[in-house]
């Protein structure tokens, strides 16, 4: 049988960065084929250049066994290719139908017409069993619906080969399942899809075939049959040794950090955060879990200062820190580690140096009188480069050229090495892969043992559980339960957030 699509020979590079190193890839038709391997070892640079985003140096691609030159998305569309990217593409005012629909829009006589329109995406809808209201703002949506609305765009848009970037990386495992039973279903119809993911435990249980990937080349394809998790983490990150977390830590001690009754409000009245109060002792890992758009993205705000509380108070040690800048409340020693690290965390036009030195880059040592002290600037990037094993190691390179796994590295690097009393740490390993999981988990498992207090937020149940000492579960913008891990599994946790309850 012809495959759905061939890649030959791909070769990409960047400054200082070999992204593909002659890249040979085989995907057949009907077939669910996951791609996985650590940060930077060039899974995404390979499906990009699949879907047309980047170009390659060198290379060939064929699809259904015509070569092909996919200069840009719209040809990889044309050619029945689509993908949904990790982060999602959809205009968050539009509407589902309008979203799905732009720029294939049915018109007659020069004008749009929609009722055409919703009736073929609602057809499409129900041929693939996904539940869909056309008229709904894609910003009212949750982040399963969010995702089922790109799935159906890329099938509108004719897709048979569907690639999908971390798909699970901020789902529920009720979620996971569902999306899960929907490949399956886009598979028995004849789709081809292409997975990226960190999450071996999901490769396994969803995968015809799977291509590691390291250091920008193809170490091995596996049938499923073939694989383990053990062999796929060998494969992934070579004769790697790691140790795990164990029960050796210290008991908290007294509270040193606390938020008091925050509420928020939008402009238009409607709440956002409803009476939040937690404590976090010195020595304690305080997990926040929800489902995305709980109110995770606003209680980070609070805690960092970017956006005032409408009520409530944020404390730290004896002193309240609730109308302070977020320079105020890192000098007094609150680390911030957002989710969205290209946003918030990182300039990615600024070098790698820079970026180490950002929230201190107005005193000494590294300036004095105006001016910036580039000797001690290179000499910290080089120690926290080598102590946070940041790769590549050039801290001269632009930031952007990092992976994500390394960008994290960066930002965690400069927050942890100001030595704060309190880390706020928001989804620190999304996108990461396995030891770059490991290495964070190890990380904040140290500091917390280290005496500082940390709020872990995260979508990753399993990492909840795995690192907290107590584990509060926000839904609709309010806790609504703190529980022990003792007490909470996976599936509890996951249908409090989902549904409010457990029975």
């Amino acid at each position: 049988m012809v495959p759905a699509a061939e890649m030959r020979g791909i070769t990409k590079s960047y400054p200082g960065v070999l992204a593909n190193d002659d890249v040979s890839l085989e995907i057949r038709k009907g077939e669910i084929h996951s791609i996985i391997g650590e940060n930077g070892a060039g899974k995404t640079t390979l499906m990009n250049i699949l879907f047309g985003l980047v170009k390659p140096d060198r290379g060939s691609i064929l699809v259904r066994g015509s070569k092909v030159d996919i200069k840009n998305p719209h040809i990889a569309i044309s050619l029945g290719i689509g993908m949904v990217h990790q982060h999602f593409m959809l205009i968050p005012n539009f509407t589902v139908l309008e979203n799905i629909i732009l720029g294939q829009e049915p018109a007659r006589r020069g004008w749009l017409n929609r009722k055409e329109a919703q009736k073929a995406v609602m057809r499409l809808a129900d041929s693939f069993d996904i539940a869909i209201d056309p008229q709904k703002r894609t910003e009212e949506l949750s982040v399963s619906q969010q995702q089922e609305t790109e799935i159906l765009k890329a099938l509108y848009q004719g897709g048979e080969i569907i690639i999908l970037d971390e798909p699970t990386s901020v789902l529920t495992p009720q979620q996971t399942t569902a999306l899960f039973r929907l490949l399956r279903g886009l598979k028995s119809q004849g789709k081809t899809i292409i997975l990226i993911t960190h999450r071996l435990s999901e490769v396994l249980q969803i995968s015809d075939r799977i291509t590691v990937m390291r250091g920008g080349r193809v170490v091995d394809v596996l049938d499923i049959a073939q694989a383990t998790e053990e062999k796929l983490a060998h494969l992934m990150m070579g004769d790697l040794e790691w140790k795990p977390l164990t029960d050796e830590k210290t008991a908290p001690e007294k509270v040193i950090f606390r938020v008091e009754n925050i509420c928020l409000f939008t402009l238009e009245g409607l709440p956002r955060l409803k009476n939040i109060s937690f404590s976090i002792r010195k020595r304690e890992i305080l997990g926040l879990a929800g489902v995305a758009g709980s109110g995770q993205k606003e209680l980070l705000e609070v805690l960092s200062g970017l956006r005032p509380c409408t009520s409530g108070k944020v404390w730290y040690r004896n002193r309240e820190l609730t109308h302070l800048s977020p320079k105020e409340r890192r000098e007094q020693g609150i680390a911030i580690i957002p989710d969205e690290r290209q946003i918030l965390g990182l300039i990615l036009d600024f070098k790698l140096k820079e970026n180490l030195i950002l929230g201190q880059h107005h005193r000494p040592p590294y300036c004095r009188r105006f001016s910036l002290n580039y000797h001690r600037i290179g000499a910290n990037a080089r120690r926290l480069i080598e102590e946070f094993n940041i790769q590549p190691s050039n801290p001269e390179l632009g930031t952007a050229a990092l992976s994500g796994g390394n960008q994290q590295r960066v930002i965690l690097a400069r927050e942890l090495s100001q030595n704060p009393g309190v880390i706020v740490a928001s989804e620190p390993t999304r996108g990461l892969d396995l030891a770059g999981r490991i290495f964070v988990h190890h990380l904040l498992y140290h500091q917390r043992n280290n005496g500082k207090a940390i709020l872990l937020m995260s979508s990753q149940l399993e990492e909840v559980l795995e690192l907290s000492d107590r584990i509060a579960v926000l839904r609709g913008g309010e806790i609504i339960s703190i529980l022990s891990p003792q007490d909470a599994d996976i599936d509890r946790l996951g249908k409090l957030m989902t549904t409010g309850r457990y029975l």
